[in-house]
């Protein structure tokens, strides 16, 4: 499948570019024995990576801010424009990982909207391709599916949400305070 943007390429090499650019290393090392010294040089690689990808964000929420959103499970119910543009900065942000929830298939309505799907994906479940566009742009985040209406598995097994830190709730129908009530029991 092709993706839905044109210049994806271009777009994560920006990313990546404006992310390295900056040289915030922040990394403090102790220790000298040389076992250790060869599991603080992989270490320091990751956390290096880590500290150049979220540069950013580290400056603004510093790094428990960031530990804390690393952590994070989402959890998006419908792929539409609002809920695809919040997962994609989300997932940009570093989360853990992430499942969307949508039963609907890209239509035309759709290309109009939302810049996660493309022409070529008419017909195709949303929560697939979006799912598949998404992971693209972050390759340290987790990302799955489930090709449902949020509003069938909200009322068959309210408990899928419980593993989940957060549910981002688009254009669902009918009330959605009810996935709390229905999640925490009565």
């Amino acid at each position: 499948m092709s993706s839905a943007f044109p210049n994806l390429g271009q777009l994560k090499d920006e990313l990546h570019n404006t992310a390295t650019s900056s040289g915030m290393d922040g990394l403090q090392r102790t220790g000298t024995e040389s076992s250790l010294a060869a599991a603080d040089g992989a270490a320091a690689n990751n956390t290096t990576s880590r500290n150049k990808r979220y540069d950013r964000q580290l400056r603004i929420w510093g790094a428990d801010g960031q530990a804390r959103l690393e952590s994070c499970k989402v959890c998006l119910l419908n792929s539409g424009p609002t809920g695809a543009e919040t997962l994609k900065n989300l997932v940009l942000g570093g989360i853990s990982g992430f499942t969307i929830v949508d039963g609907s298939k890209v239509e035309a309505a759709d290309l109009g909207n939302n810049f996660m799907v493309g022409p070529d994906a008419l017909g195709e479940p949303r929560a697939k391709v979006v799912t598949d566009l998404v992971t693209e742009l972050n390759d340290a985040v987790a990302g799955s599916y489930l090709e449902e209406a949020p509003e069938s598995l909200i009322e068959r097994s309210p408990q899928f949400f419980a593993q989940f830190t957060i549910v981002v709730a688009t254009q669902v129908t009918g009330r959605p305070s009810a996935l709390g009530e229905r999640a925490n029991g009565p």
